[in-house]
């Protein structure tokens, strides 16, 4: 496994992924970057082009684009299909997967996407080696030998519009992890692909794991999991058990995975572990994540090695915070710093002081929130993706830093299953 690999962009994902952008689908609509806006100010002349009307009205989307530009194999100056392909994505068939190809060619030739592409090779490079320094390189690949053939698996990196994060299979002979950003998702992307053959047995003989799927599920909250959501609940289980097994606290890992929908997570992963379910409620549960006992209107702080000291103060707030990631509307009214965390609501939920920001006129602080409580109704938005777009004093990565050191204190002392 080379953990210094020269680029790990591909040409293939980078243009499929345009593609689909100019089509103005959502999941391929990201332009917080410079490099994503330059996409799409130079390539807006082509909005119109055959193949990208064809993306418009095509039934493919998230990860079945993706899965499309990994059965492609470059030849000379165009794309072909690989032979004998039995993995491809079946919102595909043979007649709309060679329609499309020709389409597609037209634009690669016409919009001299390759040309594009190459001028770029050093940004490709320079971000390559972020993801090496921030992720790659410290991934534990052993891990995942109990479960696969690591020798199997191949990580691309992508800078495009693609919001998402996707795992491929290709001919059961190679697996692809397609992740952005940080690269964060890594380790989620290659867990599917041996979960996703558990999940999928669970899902069709277990009826209480099916059930639990169902009950999840929500087409307004989870429109790109349709009925894949027993694969992805087996590969959200796998995920915490790497990350638990890798010092994280259980207790953060699961409220993480409810805040998103995933409500049963932990009956889930008792299913690939021994685990005692947390069934604590109100303020046992605020204890348990506190490390012990409180009092209302009592102020506690500790010392965090690069992030200093941070306070808590146990309050309640008049009203339910309504996303994940929030911030004030006028000036520092719980008295924080970056870093510091409290918990309000009634003791529902923790927020975590990300930085200041200039909202209408007024210097205001912003948090990231982290619920302590299962939802009834799963929220909507990511903290992480409030963090990507709504912050522009910091870099995605800064903050992800800046909540992470300050969580993983304040967790320790629930580390245990």
């Amino acid at each position: 496994m080379n953990k210094h690999a020269k680029s790990m962009v591909d040409e293939r994902v980078e243009l499929l992924s345009l593609v689909y952008h100019l089509a103005g689908r959502y999941e391929y609509g990201d332009t917080s970057t410079e490099y994503q806006r330059k996409l799409k100010d130079i390539f807006a002349p082509f909005a119109n082009h055959p193949v990208v009307e064809y993306a418009k009205k095509s039934s493919a989307y998230y990860n079945a684009v993706t899965s499309y530009a990994l059965h492609l194999v470059k030849d000379e100056e165009k794309f072909n299909l690989l032979p004998n392909i039995n993995s491809l994505d079946d919102r595909w068939i043979k007649e709309t997967a060679e329609e499309f190809l020709v389409l597609l060619n037209d634009f690669y030739t016409q919009s001299k996407f390759a040309k594009f592409f190459e001028e770029h090779t050093s940004f490709y490079q320079a971000e390559t080696q972020y993801f090496v320094e921030k992720t790659y390189g410290a991934m534990d690949f052993d891990w995942f030998s109990r479960y696969m053939d690591i020798n199997k698996f191949h990580c691309i990196y992508s800078s495009s519009t693609m919001r998402g994060n996707y795992g491929i299979n290709i001919n059961d002979e190679m697996h692809c992890a397609i992740v952005t950003g940080d690269g964060g998702a890594l380790v989620h992307e290659i867990c599917h692909h041996f979960a996703n053959p558990i999940g999928k047995r669970w899902y069709d003989e277990n009826d209480e794991f099916r059930q639990w799927c169902h009950d999840s599920w929500s087409h307004e909250k989870m429109p790109q999991y349709t009925m894949e959501l027993g694969e992805e609940y087996a590969t959200r289980a796998y995920n915490a058990l790497y990350d638990i097994e890798h010092g994280k606290a259980p207790f953060l890992v699961f409220n993480i995975e409810k805040s998103q929908g995933f409500v049963f997570i932990e009956d889930v992963y008792a299913m690939i572990t021994p685990h005692e379910k947390i069934t604590l409620k109100g303020k046992d549960l605020i204890e348990h994540a506190l490390g012990g006992a409180y009092d209302i209107g009592e102020l506690q702080s500790k010392t965090l090695s690069d992030v200093g000291v941070v306070q808590w103060n146990i309050i309640s707030a008049s009203q339910p915070l309504p996303y994940v990631y929030t911030q004030t509307d006028v000036g520092n009214v719980f008295d924080t710093q970056t870093g510091d965390i409290i918990l309000c609501d009634n003791g529902t939920v923790l927020r975590i002081d990300v930085g200041e920001s200039n909202f209408q006129g007024h210097i205001v602080r912003k948090y990231c929130t982290i619920p302590l409580y299962t939802y009834n109704e799963p929220l909507t938005i990511l903290a992480s993706e409030y963090i990507r777009h709504f912050n522009d004093e910091y870099s995605y990565s800064e903050m992800r830093d800046i909540i992470d050191k300050a969580l993983t204190e304040y967790f320790r002392k629930t580390n245990k299953k």
